[in-house]
């Protein structure tokens, strides 16, 4: 157990944004964590998670963005953000697909580390932008059904 102010040693991955790097202080977006960040409509929630993206792909690290809403523009986001093959964008149907691909992903980095085809120290950033708006397969099948 940890005395209060004690701060473990914690590993992370410097992000775009020196304010929040020391905000946390420990310098960047740690690893081995879930984050949610939520707040109310256009207050750039989206805008932060392409920069955590764009942090690991600096980094040469995994990355995959979901975009729930097919709000993003994928081309800004690749010339922009200057996304790697290690980075990738989908735009889910629904929350079955986005599990069924993380399964496979998470087989497949596992399979990389084991084979060493992937480097020990190459971590995987997965963004889902935005949850709430997964729903599914089941019920999204039963709303478009009923507004044929």
């Amino acid at each position: 157990m940890q005395a209060v102010g004690d701060i473990e040693e914690i590993q992370y991955v410097p992000t775009i944004f020196t304010s929040f790097n020391r905000a946390v202080e420990i310098g960047g977006a740690p690893l081995g964590r879930v984050w949610v960040v939520h707040g109310p409509n256009a207050a750039g929630k989206s805008i932060y998670a392409v920069g955590i993206i764009e942090s690991f792909a600096r980094l040469e690290h995994l990355g995959v963005y979901y975009d729930s809403e097919w709000a993003t523009d994928r081309k800004w986001l690749v010339d922009q953000l200057r996304l790697t093959r290690s980075c990738g964008y989908r735009t889910p149907m629904n929350i079955e697909q986005v599990i069924n691909e993380l399964d496979d992903m998470l087989v497949n980095v596992a399979e990389g580390y084991r084979k060493k085809k992937l480097a020990a120290d190459k971590r995987l950033c997965v963004v889902i932008d935005t949850i709430t708006k997964l729903v599914p397969a089941r019920q999204l099948k039963t709303f478009m059904e009923g507004a044929a």
